[in-house]
């Protein structure tokens, strides 16, 4: 069905090449808001990637092109975004005038290609900046040539938490605080929710996976403090070790070496399930574990929390100021990121202690019904409407 065309709507196209990989958080954002905008009256949304444009998210996530990208994707697409040619080569624009009334770019840094009025660009976090050690280099040194050279061309910029606004405050002084707003991720609960008990026991048979278990979401890359996880874990009394392995559910990152050794060191202990692509079994995933751990250094948000609040389980957070704003001070049993007896502590005081554990599950699954994506997404269309009414 084509999409009905106004004069009336405000004609917007979406940087969606982070679709095209495995998601991450900017993946995640650009999805969920972008699902519920085409749902909005006044707007009227085109998905711009580097290799093709589609007038519908379902196009761009069923097209047979598109399945054929991400095999050819991995571990070289990352790069693709950056490449100017590309984006060059494959968008067509009006050279005339503009042919959007706004680009939203959830990426970082605006492309060059995309004609439009006006320009919103979110940024997420400004670790790349604040700590260049834990990306890879050529991502490094893009970010240097380009980002603070073309973030000054947005007209708002919007990040996901107080914390990232001071920081992008701080470290550059192109864009001024009055242009720059704040508005915080969600969580799908309609996917992530508390599940039937019979449907988590498939779950567990289906993988083979013990009636308790630690999990954590994430790529396993140097700022998400796996070495440091897997320290605590090793800590951890020899029986519990046996009955309750440890679980890492994400792509396999960057910067891991020693991780990898880690790993394979503890052997059957830690059980290894890179990507989770379906949003169902991770919900089951989460529904499954008996704690969720997150001992980030540095995000500008953090998901996979959330999402694991909304399913019942409890969960353990590095006690960084981001996670303190999201997560309020008694959602989460915080521990010290340095300090990896912190968390053996906190894993032995929940899997121990019922009282303590249904406590917390239920403080972090109210917290996350403050956290809808729905609300993200209001937000994003009251910045969009502002913006274009000038």
């Amino acid at each position: 069905m084509k999409k009905e065309k106004s004069e009336n709507k405000c004609r917007l196209v979406v940087n969606a090449t982070p679709l095209l990989e495995n998601l991450t958080g900017v993946g995640q954002l650009a999805r969920e808001v972008s699902r519920c905008l085409v749902c909005m009256p006044g707007f009227e949304v085109d998905f711009f990637t580097t290799l093709k444009t589609f007038s519908t998210l379902q196009a761009l996530e069923n097209s047979r092109f598109h399945a054929r990208i991400l095999k050819l994707a991995k571990g070289a697409f990352q790069q693709i975004p950056y490449k100017a040619a590309l984006r060059k080569q494959y968008l067509k624009t009006d050279k005339a005038g503009p042919s959007y009334n706004l680009y939203w770019e959830p990426n970082f840094i605006p492309a060059d290609s995309i004609c439009a009025q006006r320009i919103v660009t979110t940024v997420c976090d400004m670790s790349v900046f604040e700590h260049p050690e834990w990306h890879p280099a050529d991502r490094v040194s893009f970010f240097k040539k380009n980002f603070f050279k073309k973030i000054s061309c947005s007209d708002i910029v919007t990040t996901i938490s107080r914390f990232s606004k001071e920081r992008f405050l701080e470290l550059q002084h192109e864009v001024r605080e009055d242009r720059v707003k704040v508005i915080h991720c969600g969580v799908n609960h309609e996917v992530f929710r508390v599940l039937n008990s019979e449907d988590v026991a498939a779950f567990r048979k289906r993988y083979r996976l013990p009636e308790n278990f630690a999990l954590f979401v994430g790529t396993l890359e140097p700022r998400k403090n796996l070495l440091y996880l897997l320290t605590a874990y090793e800590r951890l009394p020899a029986d519990y070790r046996k009955t309750c392995p440890l679980v890492l559910a994400g792509d396999e990152g960057w910067g891991n070496k020693e991780i990898l050794k880690r790993i394979d060191k503890l052997g059957r202990h830690v059980k290894r399930f890179g990507y989770i692509k379906s949003q169902t079994d991770l919900a089951l995933m989460y529904n499954a574990a008996s704690v969720f751990v997150f001992p980030s250094l540095y995000e500008g948000f953090g998901i996979p929390p959330l999402e694991a609040m909304a399913c019942g389980t409890p969960v353990c957070l590095s006690s960084i100021p981001v996670f303190h704003e999201v997560y309020g001070d008694n959602a989460a049993f915080y521990i010290d990121p340095f300090d990896p007896d912190s968390l053996s502590s906190a894993l032995l005081r929940i899997l121990e202690d019922s009282e303590y554990r249904e406590s917390l599950v239920q403080r972090g699954f109210d917290l996350s019904r403050k956290y809808t994506w729905e609300a993200t997404s209001e937000g994003y269309a009251s910045v969009f409407k502002q913006i274009i009414a000038g």
